[in-house]
């Protein structure tokens, strides 16, 4: 998930998506999560999550848009941050 903060918010920001990746790995079915922040532009964070079955980022995704929204990351937030799913075809 990439997301765009707000330049003044790039620490900030960081920081509250580290804190919500120690939620979203505690949750049923998580198998790892990274934060990767660009080296040029620390406002520019990318968010790799991954999950036993989509089953289990289904129930993750319901409850990040109700009880676990990240209202703090929104707020610093440039624009909307994206979803999008992957599959590994390669893994060495």
């Amino acid at each position: 998930m990439p997301m765009q903060f707000q330049p003044d918010f790039a620490r900030a920001g960081l920081d509250a998506t580290s804190a919500a990746a120690r939620d979203t790995r505690a949750f049923a079915g998580s198998t790892g999560v990274r934060v990767i922040v660009d080296e040029k532009d620390p406002a520019h964070v990318i968010v790799v999550e991954q999950w036993e079955t989509e089953s289990h980022d289904a129930a993750y995704q319901a409850w990040r848009a109700g009880d676990g929204l990240p209202t703090d990351i929104i707020a610093m937030l440039a624009r909307p941050a994206t979803t999008t799913h992957f599959t590994v075809s390669l893994d060495l």
